[in-house]
């Protein structure tokens, strides 16, 4: 067996391109058209047919069409993942493991991407369960919103929106009429401007058309944020702690294993995520983000014998061809990651 031999490979993607979590507005034209850029209920059964969903939850979030739910581009961006994948690992696995968040998009997502990898009819995918769940570290941990909450009302993040206009822009911004229900939200206020601006045909009542303007501002300041959010030891290490440690598991597993032999198929395990799974996991193997995660960006985690690589497509929806390397470790310098995460000293090495 030939040291340089790949032995494992490790997919940690970001949902496809998806309708907005929340609508801006309640006009129901805007509504309709959202419901136009989803699939058939038919066309997704045909496909979650093939690849049964393994879950104890009553049912997944954003269930309900079209909140948060995967278009048909998003669709269309996981096939062509998979369909890369399989152009660039040719001997990987038709039978990966899939892991995936109890969220509709990331299940419809891995779903799609197992079918562009050509993976065997009944092929799981399972849903992790609320203690273990790695993928969603926002749902699992509680502690996450609360330092977070307490970081955006400092005195800090607070000059930082003063001295770039952000609070003019958040008086737009909370004009939305979905803040007449809910309580305003950066998140939720950025999360429907992208979403129309990656779907310029989708209706656009006047009450969300005059707030385009701001949508650029509003996403640099969510990357500003999250970077900052980051940046606390303790919200880095419920962020990407668990995850970590599982992929610490499965470099240790292969290091155990006896190895492939040439034309063995090469064992593949995929976590099926979001943009707060991808994001922290890079910023750990040293990747500086200027921009927002893409729908689809996507982590490659390359095992071989005597190191680990890692690469990373955040500008190309679906394409392996953007992939660069942004680490290169040795076994033990990679489980060091994980250790200076949970000892919370990861951000002074960085």
């Amino acid at each position: 067996m030939c040291s340089k031999q790949l032995r494992r490979l490790i997919l940690v993607h970001r949902h496809g391109d998806r309708c907005p979590g929340v609508l801006g507005s309640n006009d129901p034209q805007e509504s309709a058209s959202w419901m136009n850029k989803l699939h058939s209920d038919n066309t997704d059964a045909a496909m979650l047919s093939q690849f049964p969903i393994n879950s104890s939850h009553a049912s997944p979030k954003h269930n309900t069409p079209p909140i948060g739910r995967l278009t048909k581009r998003g669709a269309q961006q996981l096939t062509s993942l998979g369909e890369n994948i399989r152009s660039r690992y040719p001997t990987v696995t038709s039978r990966p493991t899939v892991w995936s968040s109890n969220y509709k998009r990331t299940q419809q997502s891995a779903g799609w991407l197992l079918l562009g990898l050509q993976a065997a009819p009944g092929t799981a995918i399972t849903v992790q369960e609320p203690n273990s769940n790695s993928i969603d570290p926002f749902s699992r941990y509680k502690r996450i919103s609360e330092i977070t909450t307490e970081l955006a009302q400092s005195e800090a993040f607070l000059a930082h929106e003063k001295a770039k206009g952000l609070d003019i822009v958040q008086e737009k911004l909370i004009t939305m009429p979905c803040f007449q229900t809910l309580p305003f939200q950066w998140f939720h206020a950025v999360d429907v401007l992208t979403c129309h601006r990656y779907h310029l045909d989708v209706h656009k009542p006047i009450s969300i058309a005059k707030l385009i303007p701001s949508t650029l501002a509003a996403e640099q300041y969510m990357v500003w944020r999250f970077l900052e959010y980051y940046n606390n030891d303790q919200v880095l290490k419920l962020c990407c702690g668990d995850i970590l440690s599982e992929l610490c598991e499965l470099v240790q597993l292969t290091s155990l294993e006896t190895g492939v032999e040439d034309g063995d198929e090469i064992p593949l395990t995929v976590y099926s995520g979001h943009d707060v799974t991808v994001f922290p996991l890079a910023k750990v193997f040293g990747h500086e983000w200027q921009a927002w995660p893409e729908y689809a960006s996507h982590l490659v985690l390359e095992v071989w014998q005597d190191e680990i690589k890692v690469l990373l497509n955040d500008a190309a929806p679906g394409c392996t061809s953007g992939l660069t390397v942004i680490g290169s470790y040795s076994h033990e310098e990679f489980k060091q990651i994980y250790t200076n995460v949970e000892a919370g000293t990861m951000n002074v090495l960085l």
